[in-house]
């Protein structure tokens, strides 16, 4: 049974068995395998519970070193524990790159570290791994806990004071209060709707000038005389994607979106010949609320099929139109090959490659963000996971990563999973059908573009 009890932190000690950092034989060297996970991240968590102590949300989970013991055994708040430990010893730390940053911290705010933790025990790790595992893992749709939406996190930012909305989330909830959406549109805004890729789109220089706005000071504004078509223009784009027509993969690069611009915006939805421009731009998220007396309605225009799809040609495995920025030459020369071969004729041949290619640019991320795993051995389900996580950090929706997160989660059962892919790999009479491996690439092409587009 869970009790919560009050720990005295040098009665705490780090878990070697930690699954961010691997087995450890000693606490130094886990200490030396936090920092080299963590780096400076490790320093802002010091910095943060120098500032504002211990979060009462979130005690350490922990379970005694051996039966009778008064050390404890931190299952769960290791980054916490490791930083607090390092101001008080910064010797720790020694050699090397966080050193100096902790010595620092220890000379100036080492009697802001607490001295006692409020923890939970419990009487095993395993009893424990449960609460932990809800905690960490993201792919238990909804049984722990869930990261925020990009939108949310603009409404806490706005709601605590810290800064307004961001300029796509007062969109999306302008053209929510629209008087003439149908039925389907306010069902389809009504819910999570993909504001990074409506940014995307925004942020394009070529669609701004072709629609007459321009984003200044994050202000989104109305360049041209015809205000009327330009929110009608601004809906359109926010209702597409509300809709999901259109997904990150059809935006995410200036060639994409030059596609997106001219086959995915009517005409009539575009800057005309007869408009002139505005001595003085007004702001289009006024433009779309509108007033009381003279409510905003633009004329939406009705969804209907794209003229042209991502998923055309598919005898081959990745559709026309995606584009990557590979820069690693094997994964590079991967890639060219997967949109050679044809599906058709060759699924295990590409199944094999994607499963290299994906390996390779989760590696490939990792090295470049100096995330963990970047140096050694990492089963490939961990990489997606690491990655995914950071991914989101960098703004990429919890959809966007649907795919990836079922990838890791290393279900047997599951077509896209890791287990599945590896099994191609090693079981001899194992070969995929050519729309599993299709669907695979449809899963994971968010993840991939956002791997190498940061």
């Amino acid at each position: 049974m869970a009790q919560y009890i009050d720990v005295e932190i040098g009665q705490l000690i780090l878990d070697n068995a930690n699954p961010r950092i691997g087995s450890q034989t000693s606490q130094q060297d886990a200490i030396l395998a936090i920092i080299a996970d963590q780096g400076d991240k490790l320093v802002n968590m010091a910095r943060d519970v120098v500032k504002n102590g211990l979060s009462p949300a979130v005690p350490f989970i922990v379970t005694k070193q051996k039966k009778g013991s008064h050390v404890y055994i931190a299952l769960e708040g290791n980054r916490r524990l490791a930083a607090i430990k390092l101001v008080r010893a910064p010797e720790l730390a020694v050699d090397t790159a966080v050193h100096k940053k902790f010595l620092d911290l220890h000379r100036s705010h080492l009697d802001k570290i607490p001295t006692h933790a409020t923890c939970v025990e419990l009487p095993t790790r395993t009893e424990a791994n449960i609460w932990i595992q809800r905690l960490h893992d993201r792919g238990l749709n909804g049984a722990g806990v869930e990261g925020w939406s990009s939108e949310a996190k603009s409404r806490f930012q706005a709601d605590t004071g810290g800064g307004p909305l961001t300029l796509e989330q007062q969109l999306i909830d302008a053209v929510r209060k629209l008087d003439t959406l149908t039925d389907d549109d306010r069902e389809a805004i009504s819910g999570k709707v993909a504001g990074t890729t409506i940014r995307r789109i925004l942020d394009d220089k070529s669609i701004r000038e072709a629609l007459g706005y321009d984003i200044v000071d994050d202000e989104l504004v109305i360049t041209t005389s015809d205000t009327s078509r330009v929110i009608a223009a601004l809906a359109h784009i926010v209702l597409q994607v509300a809709r999901k027509e259109v997904k990150v993969g059809a935006v995410y690069d200036k060639d994409s979106r030059k596609e997106y611009l001219e086959n995915r915006i009517p005409d009539d939805l575009k800057r005309q010949p007869s408009e002139t421009n505005r001595k003085k731009p007004t702001n289009a998220i006024d433009a779309l609320q509108g007033s009381p007396t003279q409510p905003a309605k633009p004329k939406l225009i009705p969804p209907k099929k794209p003229t042209t799809s991502l998923k055309v040609n598919r005898n081959r495995l990745v559709p026309n139109g995606v584009a990557l920025n590979v820069t690693n030459a094997k994964a590079k020369y991967l890639f060219d090959s997967l949109k050679k071969l044809n599906v058709e004729d060759q699924p295990l041949l590409l199944v094999l490659g994607l499963r290299s290619f994906i390996e390779i640019s989760c590696f490939e991320f990792q090295r470049r963000r100096k995330l963990a795993g970047a140096t050694g051995n990492m089963e490939l389900h961990n990489r997606i996971d690491i990655c995914v996580t950071e991914l989101e950090k960098l703004g990429v929706t919890a959809n966007e990563l649907k795919g990836a997160r079922v990838c890791a989660k290393s279900d047997k059962d599951h077509v896209h999973s890791t287990a599945t892919v590896n099994a191609y790999v090693h079981n001899p009479h194992f070969i995929p059908r050519p729309k599993d491996v299709t669907s695979l690439w449809d899963n994971l092409q968010p993840f991939l573009l956002g791997l190498w587009a940061n």
